[in-house]
């Protein structure tokens, strides 16, 4: 931006030793001085610029692998089952039923997957649209839970619901829902190890929350301010070996602000528990 600047100091020698007084020597060598730690802010801020911009790149990179795994690593399940499935249906429907059980769990994880993955590329294109339908947000909660519950029975989670918000609003069914299979995921995959999973939902003024409670390790606390950003995962023994892109929470956080809601992390004794918010949504006429 300076390479168009230029700077001419038309003055002898002469003429320059005889104004170096005590008081202009200060001030030039202040102004020098000065001179100097502006270069080296401006050196600090395009080093941190570009330093930004190459973990930008590396966590794309790092991105496209991980999504790359995850997509293989379900649809070869679904191949394998399959295959058994199809050797063996006539003669042992137990074991069939249990087979084709993953397979189904194995495709709600890509699905999911799926799912946040393109509204995570959406989020690069200006704010997700909302398609509204008149839908009770006990219904898609209980959707969803019917949906986990085998993949939370091999878990060892016992599941318990209060559910209070049986009235009808306006609200995008399979986005909330998204949100919803998001914060369950995400107690099967981290917090199998308490044993339990608390859903409640009450009507707050209009409107809806719905917590998401377990027993498990919990949030460390020193991560809890990155939990919503993109990318972000704790490096722990409990994330080792624990599937996720690391975009979950914060995609469904973007959805529930697009309802008026918000997504967080409440305080806990024990576990970990979060509280998804949202209200009825308009639908602008053109």
């Amino acid at each position: 931006p300076l390479r168009g600047w230029r700077l001419d100091i038309l003055l002898s020698h002469s003429a320059f030793a005889g104004r170096m007084g005590p008081g202009i020597r200060v001030a030039l060598f202040s102004g020098i001085a000065a001179l100097g730690l502006l270069l080296i802010l401006v050196a600090l801020f395009l080093y941190r610029s570009t330093e930004r911009e190459r973990r930008e790149a590396q966590q794309r990179v790092t991105f496209v692998n991980q999504v790359s795994h995850e997509l293989k690593t379900p649809l070869t399940n679904i191949r394998m089952y399959a295959e058994l499935l199809e050797g063996r249906l006539d003669d042992e429907q137990a074991r069939a039923k249990r087979d084709l059980s993953v397979i189904v769990s194995e495709s709600q994880r890509l699905s999911r997957l799926i799912n946040n993955v393109l509204g995570f590329a959406r989020q690069g294109r200006g704010p997700q649209s909302l398609k509204g339908q008149r839908r009770s947000p006990n219904e898609v909660i209980e959707q969803v839970l019917r949906q986990f519950a085998p993949a939370l029975e091999r878990a060892g989670l016992s599941v318990s619901s209060d559910l209070t918000t049986q009235t009808e609003m306006l609200i995008d069914a399979d986005a909330i829902g998204q949100v919803l299979a998001n914060l369950v995921s995400n107690v099967e995959k981290y917090g199998a190890s308490g044993g339990v999973m608390r859903v409640t939902s009450r009507v707050d003024h209009g409107a809806i929350r719905v917590r998401i409670e377990d027993e498990g390790p919990g949030v460390a606390p020193a991560f809890r301010n990155h939990l919503f950003e993109p990318f972000r995962r704790a490096e722990s023994a409990l994330t080792e070996g624990v599937s996720g892109t690391g975009i979950g929470l914060a995609l469904s956080r973007e959805i529930a602000r697009l309802h008026g809601g918000d997504l967080q992390l409440i305080q806990s004794d024990k576990g970990a528990c979060f509280e998804l918010s949202f209200a009825s949504i308009f639908i602008k006429s053109s």
